[in-house]
């Protein structure tokens, strides 16, 4: 499966992105254990793997001396390809937030993905999560223990299962904010997305008039 990515600035050509010749699959069955080759793997042992390799290469990408050659090739390509892209387009663009994405390898989603027949589904474990909370919430509030028989099964139970409160009247509080810090934090919030709507119209002005400055002065091509 290959994809045709078109090219960053009128200088770049168009690239074809496709999987790697190097695969290495294997599977995590019995057999893979060091303490005992015959015995089943625990799921704290697959988690451990699966871990393992998930944060492999992104955990290169820190730290003095841990950087391998290819992640800093890939991390200034990131960054080379982003530049560029603000040069030629002047507008938020594919190519530019590449350099947001540096720490994920250049992927904006999930890492691996997950079988529904096999595992427990991605949004299920969402969904145990904020039931988790809720419980946790509701403990703290009632300073009862939290009830943990069949507790994965409450977690992990389908929608059907659960039940849903509807509030359906709604009453007037007020206007404005609470007290002075609110207001406070409020106006500093504002003045802060209001620098930085200014940094980047000048940031972007300097980039159309092709003005630079360096140290204390100013060239303009």
């Amino acid at each position: 499966m290959t994809v045709l990515a078109e090219g960053v600035d009128d200088e770049d050509s168009p690239r074809v992105l496709a999987w790697g010749a190097q695969l290495d699959v294997r599977v995590v069955a019995t057999g893979h254990r060091v303490d005992d080759p015959t015995a089943a793997l625990t799921p704290g042992q697959v988690a451990g793997y699966l871990a393992k390799y998930a944060t492999k290469d992104v955990s290169g990408l820190h730290g003095e001396g841990q950087q391998r050659p290819h992640i800093v090739a890939f991390r200034a390509a990131c960054a080379d390809l982003a530049n560029r892209a603000c040069r030629h387009h002047h507008e938020d663009h594919d190519y530019q937030r590449m350099s947001q994405w540096v720490h994920m390898l250049g992927f904006r989603g999930h890492f691996g993905t997950k079988s529904r027949r096999y595992s427990v589904t991605l949004g299920a474990l969402r969904r145990a999560r904020a039931r988790w909370q809720a419980m946790a919430a509701e403990s703290r509030r009632t300073r009862e223990p939290i009830d943990t028989r069949d507790l994965e099964r409450r977690l992990l139970a389908d929608d059907d299962e659960e039940t849903t409160v509807v509030v359906g009247s709604w009453t007037y509080l007020g206007t404005g904010w609470r007290d002075a810090a609110e207001e406070a934090l409020a106006l500093a919030a504002a003045a802060r997305a209001r620098e930085y709507d200014q940094w980047r119209a000048e940031r972007r002005d300097g980039h159309d008039t092709g003005t630079h400055h360096s140290g204390g002065t100013t060239s303009t091509r």
